[in-house]
């Protein structure tokens, strides 16, 4: 499985953890917080309830 990989710290997090990281995460947070490969504001839709405006109440 390591063959190949390259992992920018393997003392703190080897290739497994980061694995395993990314399937607990899912893949646009592991993405995103390790990759830093943020998705485009647009292309993510997030549930309404998520969101409180005051001046909309």
């Amino acid at each position: 499985m390591d063959e190949g990989a390259a992992v920018l710290w393997p003392d703190v997090e080897d290739l497994y953890t980061l694995m395993c990281l990314r399937v607990e995460s899912g893949r646009p947070a592991f993405e995103r917080e390790k990759q830093n490969s943020p998705v485009k504001c647009g292309a993510v839709r997030m549930a309404r309830e998520l969101f409180w405006r005051g001046d909309l109440v």
